[in-house]
């Protein structure tokens, strides 16, 4: 089992924990665990391991209207001895609440769309809001970006996420630190699209499959864009813009020729949904792609779509895409995580400040003889940080390397008062290593890089 849904799985049993024991928030009754994330990311999955050991009933309203649900439920619950007295929401939540004296823990699935119709909604929030009902662990699992409107229920939240890297090189361990950053940009850690990708084919070879046929590679955006929009083709044009490297209100308006008020509304729409972050650059707000595979879909397959359609995409746009993607799109991915791995596992010995500083930002050091470049360096309050990240995997990280580092690390702060992250895709050498046990450098290969936005 990988360790970041390990993670989540542990925060659910936690949960659980602390619920039956009634400590802190959990003495309200009325508050339920909702574990929210993007579409396939594991919600499901995570809760029933985390809960595998537990005496549960669990109902999905994927695909369910209202009536059906209450069909659903009147049988499943009968099935149980459970006898409501008719097929109305008010039975059936009483028949749940009769269930709860030997199932202490309820879970619902795919809760989006049922939640918008009125009598399902009514009924269940009253069956929240009845302080008399017997007392369940009530698990709620969520779509990031979808409201639970109109129901009030105090929550207490869970997310799950995306494949890291380190996640997909336990999984892929014979794919080399280079194709494991290939793999992870490409798929964006979606496990549904890194399930395509066989390990006796190169990258290239599969990636060409997964274009030539119907894979999760080439539908999944479709899937999640029509999920939440009535008119996902409006959705997608912004993208196709923002992943053009439109990242400004008015550059999105210009592209697109959609009012600039619109592009507004659709991007604050983007946002909620988890697919596009703002960040601030010089002062003024930009709009960015999050996930790697849908940056890199809405650059190169979106607008080739009638060539991949005919077969004409491979005669020569497929080579450009592929070596564009590897020059461009890996690195910035491969950087990416880096620096949301080094957000979560910086010393506690600096600053605020200096710690909400950290972002790609190459600062080079002059020196006498030669000029050092690192990914990132600032210093506050008498500490220094200095970030190098290691791309070319036939580099051996070693001696040679770090003297050079060091040097240039030195000739800015005093090295005992400095931090120093590497990051690289293969083994450090024993030299370094040993170096490490020091304290001033901290050492990341693959293996550690854990986490995701």
């Amino acid at each position: 089992m990988d360790r970041q849904r390990n993670r989540t799985e542990k925060k659910i049993s936690s949960a659980l924990y602390y619920h039956q024991t009634r400590y802190n928030e959990w003495a309200d009754q009325r508050l339920c665990l909702l574990v929210a994330g993007q579409k396939c990311s594991g919600k499901t999955t995570a809760v029933l391991n985390g809960l595998e050991h537990k005496k549960h009933f669990y109902f999905s309203f994927k695909g369910v209207c209202s009536e059906l649900g209450k069909k659903l439920l009147f049988e499943d619950l009968t099935a149980l001895q459970i006898q409501p007295a008719n097929d109305c929401w008010a039975a059936i939540f009483d028949g749940l609440n009769q269930l709860a004296k030997t199932r202490k823990i309820f879970i619902f699935d795919d809760l989006d769309e049922i939640v918008k119709e009125k009598d399902f909604a009514q009924s269940f929030q009253a069956y929240i809001d009845d302080p008399k009902r017997n007392r369940v662990f009530m698990v709620l699992i969520h779509t990031t970006g979808k409201s639970l409107a109109p129901l009030t229920i105090p929550c207490r939240t869970v997310e799950t996420k995306y494949q890291s890297i380190a996640e997909m090189k336990k999984a892929h361990p014979k794919r080399t630190g280079t194709e494991l950053v290939e793999l992870f940009t490409l798929s964006g850690g979606i496990p549904k699209i890194i399930a395509e990708f066989q390990d006796d084919l190169t990258i290239e070879e599969n990636l060409k499959q997964l274009i030539a046929s119907d894979s999760a590679f080439m539908t999944f955006v479709w899937e999640v864009l029509s999920f939440h929009y009535r008119r996902p083709e409006t959705y997608a044009f912004i993208l196709h813009a923002l992943a053009l490297g439109n990242n400004r209100i008015s550059e999105v308006g210009k592209f697109t020729g959609y009012p600039y008020n619109k592009c507004d509304k659709y991007i604050k729409s983007l946002i909620e949904i988890g697919l596009v972050k703002a960040v601030s650059k010089d002062g003024k707000t930009e709009y960015e792609i999050i996930n790697s595979y849908f940056a890199i879909w809405f650059r190169y397959i979106y607008p080739n779509q009638s060539k991949i359609a005919t077969g004409a995409f491979f005669d020569k746009s497929f080579a450009e895409m592929l070596d564009n993607i590897r020059t461009a799109d890996v690195p910035t991915a491969f950087t990416t995580a880096c620096f949301e791995t080094l957000r979560k596992r910086v010393s506690y010995d600096l600053s605020v400040k200096l710690t909400n500083t950290l972002v790609y930002k190459p600062v080079t050091v002059k020196l006498k003889n030669e000029d050092y470049t690192f990914d990132f360096a600032g210093r506050d309050n008498g500490k220094a940080v200095f970030v190098k990240i290691f791309h070319d995997e036939s580099l051996t990280v070693g001696k040679e390397e770090y003297e050079k580092l060091e040097r240039a690390a030195a000739r800015c702060q005093p090295l005992s008062d400095s931090f120093i992250y590497i990051f690289a895709k293969r083994r450090f050498s024993d030299f370094l290593v040993h170096e490490a046990s020091f304290g001033i450098v901290k050492l990341f290969n693959l293996d550690r890089l854990r986490f995701r936005e």
